[in-house]
């Protein structure tokens, strides 16, 4: 039975189209680029790691806020907290585009101990009735340390992003991180 199994291994291994081989003494590396369309086709058959780093990324335009914190009254926790919540640091991105399909993707890093959660909210829109427009989105549930909120279609115009935590009083540091598939600017706004 060991033997047949072996045979089966080395068969599957044997094929042309199979860029691993777990016999090999050298270990491989694969690099994956991920694209807002290929995240929801994971059973893609004609995927081929060898040419994914051929792709040009979505995004052109990257911002970071490394100095982000929240304290004091700025540690005003989720959207539970309407007494406190709108004390949340605040930051203000303008999409400068003639497009209705930007893409979006917020990235946020805060202590692990901490749960954070991102809130988008519309603050001015280049054309309203565009299919993506929205009034606000929430990046769903909070997670421990790390929340990254994709956002597809989103109108030119300006959006105010607001990180948080769940509970209020809970200072730390964060990062976020934007990156849009158009120019774009980043403005603190508390």
């Amino acid at each position: 039975m060991k033997y047949a199994g072996k045979r089966a291994q080395d068969s599957l291994h044997n094929r042309s189209n199979c860029p691993f081989d777990p016999r090999q003494s050298t270990q491989q590396k694969v690099t994956v680029l991920l694209t807002p369309d290929s995240r929801h086709n994971r059973s893609n058959s004609s995927f081929d790691p060898r040419q994914s780093t051929q792709q040009k990324s979505l995004y052109l335009t990257i911002s970071q806020v490394s100095d982000g914190q929240w304290k004091g009254e700025t540690a005003g926790g989720c959207g539970n907290h309407p007494n406190t919540h709108l004390n949340n640091p605040r930051y203000q991105v303008t999409l400068e585009s003639s497009n209705n399909n930007n893409q979006l993707l917020l990235d946020l890093k805060g202590p692990k101990q901490y749960q954070v959660g991102l809130d988008i909210i519309c603050v001015v829109v280049s054309d309203p009735s565009a299919p993506g427009a929205f009034t606000k989105k929430h990046s769903g549930a909070f997670r421990s340390g790390f929340v990254v909120m994709p956002l597809e279609d989103v109108p030119a115009g300006t959006y105010d992003i607001i990180p948080s935590t769940f509970l209020p009083n809970q200072e730390g540091p964060f990062f976020l991180t934007v990156k849009s598939s158009c120019p774009f600017k980043l403005a603190k706004l508390r």
